[in-house]
Parts: C-alpha cells; sequence; structure tokens
C-alpha cells in the first residue's frame, strides 16, 4: 500500500498532428508492405487506415503499401470504399481528392478465405514492385477469439521470404502452434507472471518481448523491459542493473514510466537534439523519491 499523498502526477501533452516533427528529421525507411488482418474491423476503420493516412499528409510514411485481409468476402474496388469512408468519417481533417488518389492506390486486399498461399501470393506481387528491399508488417487487429485462425495462417506462410532470419521465422510459428494448440492463450489471465513464464518457454522468446507482451497486449500497468536499449539511452544508463534499480521507484506503474520515456526520446530524436529526452522531462523522474508511486498520465 502506499501513500495517495507522496505520489507526484506527471502531464503529457501530446500534437494531433504529426506536422511538428519535420520529415528530414525522421531517418529514412526502406519500402514497406502493411498486412492489416481484420482490415474491415471497427478498429482498422476508425483508427488504422485514417492514422496512416495522417502519416502519408505529414510525409512521414515510407513508400508503402498496404494489404488488407479479413473474412469479408469483398474486392478490392470494395475495400477501398470502405477505406474512404472510414478515412472521411474519422481522419482529423477533410481528405482531398488530391490526398486520396495518392493514399488509394496504396490499398490492395484480399478475403482471409484464399489462405496463406493467396495472400502470400499477393505479398510477394506487391514486394516486387516496390524498389529495394522491402519490409512486410503484419497487424492483427482482430479480438483474442479470432487470433488463432490469423496465427495459424502465419505459421503456415513461408515468413523466411519475409525478411525474416530463419531463427525468428521459426519463433512466430512455434508462437502460432502453441497458441493454436491451445498452450498460450491470451484471454482469460489471471496470472500475469506464469503467462509470461510459459510464453518464455517458447525459443526465441525473452524477457524483453514477454514484458513488451505484457505491456501492450495485457494491460499490465507494471511491465517493464529492463533491457531496452532505448530505456538505457533515455536516462544515460549503462546497464540493466541500473535501469532496474533505478525503476524500483516508479512501481506499480513502470509500463507507463515506460511510453513516458520512450515518447520523449522518439521526440529528442525527432528533433535532431543530442539530448534523449528534455531537461524538464528527466527532472519530472529525477524528483521521483524511492518507494514513491509514479503515475504519469498519457
Amino acid at each position: 500500500m502506499f501513500d495517495l499523498a507522496q505520489v507526484k502526477v506527471f502531464s503529457m501533452t501530446t500534437s494531433h498532428s504529426p506536422t511538428d516533427a519535420s520529415p528530414e528529421a525522421v531517418p529514412a525507411l526502406p519500402p514497406h508492405v502493411l498486412v492489416i488482418f481484420g482490415a474491415t474491423g471497427s478498429l482498422s476503420r476508425r483508427k488504422l487506415l485514417p492514422g496512416v493516412l495522417h502519416l502519408a499528409r505529414a510525409g512521414l510514411l515510407p513508400e508503402c503499401r498496404i494489404i488488407g485481409t479479413s473474412l469479408e468476402d469483398i474486392d478490392e474496388q470494395e475495400f477501398r470504399e470502405f477505406a474512404w469512408d472510414a478515412c472521411n468519417q474519422f481522419a482529423r481533417h477533410k481528405v482531398t481528392e488530391a490526398e486520396w488518389a495518392d493514399f488509394s492506390k496504396r490499398l490492395s486486399y484480399i478475403p482471409q478465405a484464399a489462405g496463406p498461399s493467396g495472400l502470400s501470393d499477393l505479398v510477394r506481387r506487391i514486394e516486387a514492385e516496390l524498389p529495394g528491399t522491402p519490409q512486410r508488417l503484419h497487424y492483427l487487429s482482430v479480438p483474442p477469439i479470432a487470433a488463432p485462425a490469423v496465427v495459424k495462417i502465419l505459421a503456415e506462410a513461408d515468413l523466411t521470404k519475409a525478411g525474416l532470419t530463419r531463427a525468428r521465422a521459426e519463433t512466430i510459428r512455434a508462437l502460432a502452434r502453441a497458441v493454436c494448440e491451445g498452450r498460450i492463450r491470451f484471454e482469460g489471465i489471471v496470472e500475469t507472471d506464469a503467462f509470461l513464464a510459459r510464453l518464455c518457454e517458447i525459443q526465441g522468446i525473452g524477457a524483453w518481448t514477454a514484458q513488451y507482451v505484457a505491456m501492450r497486449a495485457l494491460g499490465e500497468p507494471d511491465a517493464f523491459p529492463a533491457g531496452d536499449l532505448g530505456l538505457l539511452r533515455a536516462l544515460n544508463l549503462t546497464s540493466s542493473r541500473e535501469l532496474e534499480r533505478r525503476s524500483e521507484a516508479w512501481r506499480p506503474w513502470r509500463a507507463y514510466a515506460t511510453m513516458y520515456l520512450w515518447n520523449g526520446f522518439c521526440d529528442g530524436k525527432a528533433r535532431g537534439s543530442k539530448s534523449a529526452i528534455s531537461k524538464t522531462q528527466k527532472a519530472s523522474i529525477e524528483r521521483v523519491e524511492p518507494r514513491h508511486a509514479v503515475c504519469p498520465v498519457v
């Protein structure tokens, strides 16, 4: 139990537009193929598609093609109409004809019923149209109950052709098999530590990945990837042991502190600042006394 009188609350302000970061300040990224599973669902409609359009408007999106896939048996034109409606309704600013013409040509669609081979064929065809060595990003915009079907598709796909090493591809297959066989379940988790221990039994999944899953997928407020290079750089520390010691002051809200530091580190890089985080941010963190709870408001 901690004393509420000792709790220090920090407030973060976030910009509603990425245009405060100059495209020139962001490192150039290779071409990407973004595959959205559950592309016709609510999250994709309200957040993902308008969000990617938002990045494109700001000049922060690399050369990119977006492949949507879901249970909906629609064609590519119907998916573009779905995306047009989503962006018109949920984008922060009115979509101009020129913006939509540029964005819509990035969109493709294939029903999930086409299976792993159909999806792989489409991805390879699109990758062949992009310059350089495209990277692949898969986004699972699906509820937990639908995740096993998606990871089964990933497990059966030839992931070594996606720019992954053979070891990483096998880790993804092993995780997919564990989910499909019921050994790993992402819903109804009561004991987080026990779940993370089972996750780490899969070869290739370590403490950093497990803590990231706890933070992002499970909403665990005290999850903490202690060996994260970005956190070490943000605080000018040299070892995970130092970071662990420092983080004791942030319990039971270390996941919030992590996001606070990551955001500050990325903002500093975008500004071209030599310091990873601002003096104000660092002072806010340094003011925290040991054993006091920290609750950043994000």
